[in-house]
């Protein structure tokens, strides 16, 4: 992945209008940069949770986020990018950076056996469709958070899981797939006893040595906290004077 150094990078004032932008960041995001000096950082990568009206939602969010090496997997116009959060101060004024890597691709010539095989290994939430959907594999994560056991998900699609809020966004993220584009985003999904939860969510195809796209790979996590946070920032920032 390089040194960090090496991270594209961004930086936006406290309402998310980018005020600088690396030349390998306008590369990921496929604009020139001075095409991107000046607008909001939501019309390249919408996913990103900042306010253009409320700064003082934007600074809680980033200090939420801007500490040691967590990175956090969004989706551009036209690829997913990891971003890194960092609080910087110019002349007084707070700033915000966005560090940007691309992920890490699966390697061609990785066989799906070794890939379930690093699954039962990984903390994060991961999963494995055939290319018509159907659940072929999981990890022992994926079974905690959703209480399902594997051999009640095989077989099945991941919609056993959707909560209603999220059914909109399944159909987004089939279309996407089938035209053959990653995606990302945050679903409302229920647990086996009813109780619903936050999950960001990752795909990508699985290509095999011909190139061809075989199965979609699922990796996510848990991110109810993350949420009910944002949420309270959100009333604050409607409801109370953030300083």
């Amino acid at each position: 992945r390089g040194s960090p150094a090496e991270f594209a990078f961004l930086i936006l004032d406290v309402r998310g209008q980018i005020v600088f932008c690396s030349p390998d960041a306008s590369h990921l995001l496929g604009a020139n940069d001075q095409t991107l000096i000046g607008q909001s950082v939501a019309n390249f990568i919408p996913a990103l949770p900042l306010q253009a009206s409320t700064s003082g939602y934007n600074l809680a969010y980033i200090g939420f986020w801007a500490h040691g090496d967590h990175w956090q997997a969004f989706q551009t116009g036209s690829a997913p990018v990891e971003i890194r959060f960092k609080r910087m101060e110019l002349a007084g004024q707070p700033y915000i950076t966005l560090e940007l890597r691309v992920p890490a691709p699966i390697p061609p010539e990785q066989t799906l056996q070794k890939l379930m095989q690093a699954m039962e290994s990984n903390g994060e939430i991961m999963a494995i469709t055939d290319i018509a959907g159907e659940i072929i594999h999981v990890n022992r994560a994926f079974e905690q958070l959703t209480g399902y056991r594997r051999d009640e998900l095989l077989g099945r699609g991941h919609d056993l899981l959707g909560a209603d809020q999220s059914s909109e966004l399944y159909a987004q993220m089939w279309a996407k797939l089938r035209a053959g584009k990653p995606f990302h985003g945050v679903f409302i999904n229920r647990h086996k006893n009813g109780q619903t939860f936050h999950e960001e969510r990752s795909v990508r195809p699985f290509i095999d040595r011909q190139g061809r796209a075989t199965h979609f790979i699922f990796t996510g996590r848990d991110v109810s906290d993350r949420e009910r946070v944002l949420q309270h920032l959100e009333h604050l920032a409607n409801h109370d004077a953030l300083t």
